[in-house]
């Protein structure tokens, strides 16, 4: 049975997979992305992981899809018409899906896997709702200074983007809490922790975000950006469920 259930998840990673690509959600590279980052979580058999990163491909669509035409007149708009690639679904869902991942070998400690990636997942989709409807407000300041900046540039906030971003990690957390049974005391703190990880994406994005890290290592990229501060978002979780 348990291997029915995992075959079944697979399949539906596929589906899902192929109307990414029909409908330009993601591009061919984020669409092999997503279902390898799929797979691995429908090894664990558990559909909760599966339905929350699904949830998050919603939103992530519907966010990145609103008001796309006057994102783009600002040249603000995600890729190429909004399609993302593989390096976006990596940086998004890869923290997640090995911490979900990492169940297989801790099977008598899902409890304690399940607080940390639901933070991840509202890690994630509150700094996309920060980026894409925070993106249409005309007044943005540096995170760091609060000196106003032109919108989208690297570690820019608005009052628009930090209510979207809260919005964001909050319809997660609530999401999580009703997949997961967590309990209800953990709602809020999920919430906050996912906001403060897209608060941590600014800072980075304000400070060292186009710059190389050391004198011949790469260039920080956004994608590494994202997956810094949700994998530091997630450490604070593992601490505050420990």
């Amino acid at each position: 049975m348990e291997w029915l259930i995992i075959g079944l998840m697979i399949g539906f990673c596929a589906v899902l997979a192929l109307v990414a690509n029909h409908f330009r959600i993601f591009d061919r590279g984020g669409c092999l992305a997503a279902l390898a980052l799929g797979i691995l979580v429908s090894l664990t058999g558990m559909y909760q992981w599966l339905s929350l990163l699904f949830i998050l491909m919603v939103a992530v669509y519907t966010s990145t899809r609103f008001r796309f035409r006057e994102k783009e007149s600002k040249g603000l708009q995600e890729g190429k018409s909004g399609c993302r690639g593989y390096k976006s679904i990596l940086a998004n869902g890869g923290v997640a899906c090995a911490i979900a991942f990492s169940t297989l070998f801790f099977p008598h400690k899902v409890f304690m896997f399940a607080f940390p990636f639901l933070v991840a997942v509202a890690s994630a989709n509150s700094d996309v709702f920060a980026s894409e409807i925070g993106g249409i407000s005309n007044n943005a300041y540096l995170i760091t200074n609060l000196e106003k900046v032109k919108p989208g540039t690297n570690g820019g906030v608005s009052w628009l983007g930090q209510g979207a971003a809260f919005a964001g990690s909050l319809l997660i957390s609530i999401a999580g809490y009703l997949l997961f049974h967590l309990p209800l005391k953990l709602v809020l703190p999920a919430a906050l922790l996912g906001f403060v990880g897209c608060q941590i994406d600014s800072v980075l994005g304000a400070t060292i975000e186009g710059r190389r890290l050391t004198r011949k290592g790469p260039v920080l990229g956004k994608e590494g950006v994202n997956l810094t501060s949700i994998f530091l978002t997630s450490v604070l979780a593992f601490g505050l469920i420990a």
